[in-house]
């Protein structure tokens, strides 16, 4: 059977359903390899798979001040890509590149910068793995952004004025790219076309959408893919940054979840908010309704069996 490394970076929300998918692929007979931080070493092995650190330390597990640095609503985004990930895209090159020389395929979380060069440098197919829908970016489905909340205010003025949104998002992440395009050229890879932050980051092989069609739909401007998510009960979100802006306001869309901002959150409201969604039926019926539909997915064999088409062709 094939031998896959699954590379991934952030934390606990990044790596759980990369293991999922672990442990399936398992099952199935293929060997997986996980390259990421040495901080989940004991936490792989202890569940049977090989481990090969894949740098930057996770070093804000321990480090509150940084956790709070990568986590601020407004530059937290900005702090990971230029400090974290891009200062350390050399060294998670170097570290990935050796784990995968006898790689069938990569699969990729978000940020891992480096999995893409790898595999055109070694000439192996890698997959991407997504588990938001902000990472796609549509501008037939906006997303919350942290750095510009109110433009989400915009989603319901239709594509052309979204589309706005996404360029401004390119102008932003321009220079964030430089040290990729400056390894890619070292390394005499091919130029990229577009930002490889927003819509050149992409595999060509294949792309996991790793959520539920309840979350978010299918969109034209979106790459190809396969699916996966799972909930049940009525949810009050606190929002910190990234991802969860936008994550929030599409399960409050969905009528199972209220939002309460950061600044807001003090035991008065909380217990208000609580209160409206326990004393409210809808939130719990709806809730109770999307849950059914998440169940019948089995996101986790719609993957694997994409991956497995994948290590077919």
């Amino acid at each position: 059977m094939s031998r896959i490394v699954l590379a991934t970076i952030g934390s606990f929300g990044d790596l759980h359903p990369k293991i999922a998918i672990a442990l399936e692929l398992r099952k199935r007979g293929h060997t997986v390899i996980f390259a990421t931080h040495q901080e989940y070493r004991s936490k792989i092995e202890a569940l049977g798979f090989e481990f090969q650190r894949m740098r930057p330390d996770n070093t804000a597990l321990n480090d509150p001040q940084e956790m709070a640095r990568m986590m601020d609503l407004k530059t937290g985004t900005e702090y990971i890509i230029r400090n974290w990930v891009g200062a350390n895209l050399r060294e998670t090159y170097t570290d990935l590149i050796n784990t995968a020389q006898d790689a069938d395929l990569i699969i990729a979380g978000e940020g891992v910068l480096a999995a893409r060069l790898v595999a055109e440098k070694l000439g192996i197919p890698w997959a991407f793995a997504v588990l938001q829908p902000a990472s796609f970016l549509s501008v037939y489905d906006p997303s919350v952004l942290p750095v510009f909340p109110v433009l989400a205010k915009l989603r319901a003025l239709g594509s052309i004025v979204n589309r706005g949104v996404v360029i401004l998002s390119k102008i932003i992440a321009k220079s964030w790219a430089e040290p990729i395009h400056q390894l890619r050229r070292e390394l005499g890879l091919p130029s990229l076309v577009g930002n490889p932050f927003i819509d050149d980051k992409f595999s060509p092989y294949l792309v996991l959408a790793m959520f539920s069609f309840t979350f978010a739909q299918p969109r034209p401007d979106w790459p190809a893919k396969a699916q996966a998510l799972r909930a049940g009960r009525p949810t009050l979100v606190m929002p910190y940054s990234h991802d969860q802006p936008d994550n929030a306001a599409r399960v409050e869309r969905l009528g199972t979840s209220r939002i309460i901002s950061r600044q807001s959150y003090t035991a008065v409201k909380v217990a208000k908010h609580l209160r409206q969604l326990l004393e409210n039926p809808n939130y719990t019926a709806k809730a109770t309704a999307i849950a059914r539909i998440i169940q019948t997915e089995n996101g986790i064999s719609v993957a694997c069996d994409a991956i497995e088409k994948q290590l077919l062709q």
